[in-house]
């Protein structure tokens, strides 16, 4: 390209990056959701304290997983890293649970480097804007490689980087991470640079999030054999991607296999995630069915049904398929993007889950639609180059097929009733409105010459700018996880005792993490199935058949069972909340008897309290039974006659006799997410306690030696402790990540060596 084009190329991308963060760049604004934080989740929602309160705007629960997710897991990642720890391990939620291996923490993913180098919140915020604008270059770089011109390339980057599937999870960031890198995986394909594949291939897979990475590896392999590389061949190259990130891939398979992911009650679920047909509306008008970020949409799921990709690329999509379907790549993602679209509506979106294929039978059904938005995103180019091209292409059959379209919407929309009816009716006006003003610049293209296909790429980016405003979120920047007084306790005052906030002074899961309290439940994908199998039994007082997929919650019905759990787990801490100050501040005795609970704090309105009842962290017990079945174990554990603090149930015999009583004392002297330090001293042989989840990886050692860690009360671990004075140490080295290194370095090697070798030969 000339240096006037280069200048073109970059200014209609950066246009495109500011339509969309025109908030940021000329208000301040972050693309951050923290208006929902402190308007929705406590403490914050309850107000009282300055300059917050529950009244602030936000719009509805729209990306509530970066707050809820990827901030705070990121938090800890870069944390640790700057402490040069790895980020193995997070103690803070789940009662500790795999931090790299959920994937989603995407540890090894370039990205983490900016948030190394920036402040956090700067470097989160950067990448919110420019990732985007990177997608789109690289875009721009695989349309080129499909011998289109200037400016159908610059559109198609356009519309690519703009499709609503990865619009509305724009400020999430794991799904763009896991899709950045598709284009150039394409141009490495159609510029037989394919030992490129490998690296990129690894950067998709650990990007965060498996089942786009799973649609990027169709689309990619498939292109392949498109473009006749050998099957064998592209088997290789991807096998390699995966040795790769096998550093990031092996502790996930670990987990996986540990996880409640593949449970009944996820397949039923997802079998209700299917494309809705009536949904299809949503191709040509987003939000036909309303919009949650206004509080008016009567639609299924808005995030993972919605067909729209761009009005604009949509009629020129058409016009490629109709006016020059002979060309083989027009072929190629036609039927990529049909298949897509066939696999997302029902029946056929159940045949992933029915299946039972692992990643696709338990992520969203609706999903495949990405296949049919990029694919017709590539086709929207080659419609705008065959128009360019062909001056008296006639598009009159196209502009009646799309008016007929908008016809019948309207018409459908004036059957529903009167509140869908004018919701429906005024959100047909602006894509009327930009089908409309297409229709103006193709049919003037011969007056306007070169200029019309720029006019196409501005209404596009309008559009575009338009949609994403509308739904994503921005904020100031003190709405970002902001202090209050109820965090700033739990961190001066609970030490490693863990904290569970009850009724509506719950605070939800992950924020734990962000602030580094100890709490109990969690919200990720991949946990620890027979933790999640604990908590839940705490409202049943048995084994439960199923438990949540991605929530670990401590039973909700307050009673002896729920009592028995939080003792276990080493709750010291309740938080509580009013909506007015009781009198003299005295606890209501129905739910906090005296004889159990001592109120240690309170300002305005909240309150916490200190369970008398909750066991130590860590504690020395004499006496243990061993039951071989998981019922007779939660039998045992919820038997009123049971004594948690004095037997722990373990699952085999540790090779000490029973002493019946338990002496002695426990100091922690280091505890930090991979490795926790203990001093004992007892008059006589005990178990060593810790209400830390049990997990392959873990290791222990009495004094240096290594020692077996043991399965006590179902979930937590528990090792023998001689007679004495003895430093007891746990520290999680697993294998997975150690043995995933090792493979992934020689995976590198592997692929530097075939560079140097092919380099060599010419």
């Amino acid at each position: 390209m000339s240096k006037k084009q280069l200048l073109l190329v970059l200014l209609l991308l950066i246009l495109a990056n500011v339509a969309l963060f025109w908030k940021f760049y000329f208000k301040g604004l972050l693309p951050f959701p923290g208006d929902l934080l402190v308007s929705y989740y406590f403490p914050w929602s309850s107000g009282g304290f300055a300059g917050f309160d529950s009244w602030t705007t936000h719009k509805g629960v729209v990306a509530m997983d970066v707050i809820r997710v990827m901030y705070p897991w990121k938090s800890l990642v870069v944390d640790q890293l700057s402490k040069w720890q790895w980020p193995l391990w997070n103690p803070y939620n789940f009662s500790g649970t795999p931090l790299l291996a959920n994937l989603q923490s995407s540890v090894f993913y370039p990205t983490t480097l900016v948030l190394l180098v920036l402040p956090f919140l700067s470097g989160w915020i950067s990448l919110v804007l420019f990732l985007p604008l990177l997608f789109s270059v690289f875009n721009f770089l695989f349309l080129r490689s499909l011998k289109l011109s200037l400016i159908p390339s610059i559109f198609g980057a356009v519309v690519i980087s703009n499709l609503s599937y990865l619009a509305v999870w724009g400020e999430q960031l794991n799904i763009l991470q896991a899709v950045l890198f598709l284009p150039l995986i394409l141009w490495a394909i159609n510029s037989s640079r394919l030992l490129f594949l490998p690296f990129l291939i690894a950067l998709t897979l650990i990007g965060g999030h498996p089942q786009t990475a799973v649609y990027v590896l169709i689309i990619s392999f498939t292109y392949g054999l498109f473009k006749r590389v050998s099957p064998l061949k592209l088997v290789a190259l991807f096998s390699l991607g995966a040795i790769i990130g096998a550093v990031q891939l092996f502790p996930t398979l670990e987990l996986y296999l540990q996880s409640a992911r593949e449970s009944k009650g996820l397949h039923e679920a997802i079998l209700q995630t299917a494309f809705p047909w009536k949904h299809l509306a949503t191709i040509f008008a987003p939000d036909f069915f309303g919009n949650p970020a206004t509080g008016n949409f009567s639609g299924l799921n808005y995030d993972n049904s919605l067909g729209y990709f761009g009005i604009v690329a949509a009629v020129l999509s058409v016009v490629a398929i109709c006016k020059n379907f002979a060309k083989s790549e027009i072929k190629f993602f036609f039927f990529l993007g049909l298949f897509g679209l066939i696999f997302a509506l029902p029946p056929f979106a159940y045949l992933f889950v029915n299946l039972k294929i692992p990643i696709l039978s338990s992520g969203f059904a609706s999903r495949t639609i990405f296949l049919f938005q990029f694919g017709m995103g590539v086709l929207s180019a080659f419609g705008l180059q065959k128009i360019l091209e062909d001056k008296n292409i006639d598009l009159k059959k196209i502009f009646f097929f799309f008016s007929t379209i908008f016809v019948t919407l309207f018409i459908v929309a004036l059957t529903f009733n009167p509140v869908l009816r004018r919701v429906s009716l005024h959100n047909l006006i602006l894509p009327t409105v930009v089908f409309a003003c297409t229709c103006t610049l193709l049919s003037g293209r011969k007056f306007l010459l070169r200029f019309f296909g720029i006019l196409l790429v501005i209404l596009a980016i309008f559009e575009y700018g338009y949609f994403f405003n509308k739904y994503q979120p921005f904020a100031t920047s003190k709405f970002v996880f902001p202090n209050h007084p109820v965090v700033t306790y739990l961190q001066n005052h609970g030490g490693i005792d863990r904290f569970f906030g009850v009724d509506r002074a719950y605070i939800d899961s992950n924020f734990s993490t962000y602030y580094r309290v100890f709490g109990v439940e969690g919200y990720d994908p991949l946990f620890i199935k027979r933790y999640g199998e604990f908590l839940a039994s705490s409202d049943i007082s048995h084994l439960p058949d199923d438990i949540p997929p991605s929530d670990a919650w401590v039973g909700k019905i307050q009673g002896k069972d729920r009592e028995r759990a939080l003792d276990i787990l080493g709750v010291k801490y309740i938080v509580d909340k009013t909506d007015e100050p009781q009198k003299d501040w005295e606890p209501d005795l129905a739910r906090f008897p005296k004889d159990k609970y001592d109120l240690v704090w309170r300002v305005n309105k909240w309150k916490i309290f200190s369970r008398t009842s909750a066991l130590p962290r860590a504690f020395l017990a004499g006496n243990y039974v061993v039951e071989t079945t998981d019922e007779k174990t939660f039998n045992r554990l919820y038997d009123k006659d049971f004594n948690p603090r004095q037997t722990i149930i373990l699952e085999k015999k540790p090779g000490i006799v029973p002493t019946g009583t338990s002496s002695g004392r426990v100091k922690v002297e280091s505890y930090i997410p991979n490795k926790i330090i203990f001093k004992t001293e007892s008059e006589t042989e005990n178990l060593l306690f810790l209400s830390d989840n049990y997990y392959p990886g873990w290791k222990a050692q009495v004094d240096g030696k290594p020692t077996e860690i043991l399965r006590a009360d179902y979930t937590f671990r528990a090792v023998v402790v001689p007679a004495g004075e003895h430093t007891i140490q746990f520290l999680y080295d697993p294998d997975s990540f150690r043995w995933g290194l090792v493979v992934s370095l020689i995976g590198t090697v592997t692929v530097g060596g075939l560079f140097i070798l092919k380099r060599y030969r010419k």
